[in-house]
């Protein structure tokens, strides 16, 4: 049985390895091979297509930078407001 488009494995570990991957640029690559190996496993066990997996990766990647930004935009907002 196939699940929905896209995944919702690939889109986590995704969104993950993105936050992690800019946190700690020196383990980048960890976290990239993780991601990969979560996304092979779910189309390997037959619960995804590969297009599954490249959407929900897209998908995460796209909502890991865009927490990123949130993120700066709260230090930006609550660091302002504690040196006034």
């Amino acid at each position: 049985m196939l699940a929905s488009f896209p995944s919702g494995h690939a889109t986590a570990i995704a969104v993950a390895a993105t936050v992690l991957s800019f946190k700690y640029k020196k383990l980048c690559w960890l976290f990239i091979l993780i991601a990969l190996a979560v996304g092979a496993s779910r189309i390997y066990m037959g619960h995804h297509y590969p297009s599954d997996i490249i959407a929900g990766f897209l998908l995460g990647v796209i909502l890991g930078k865009l927490f990123l930004g949130v993120e700066d935009l709260f230090i930006k907002i609550f660091s302002t407001t504690e040196s006034e």
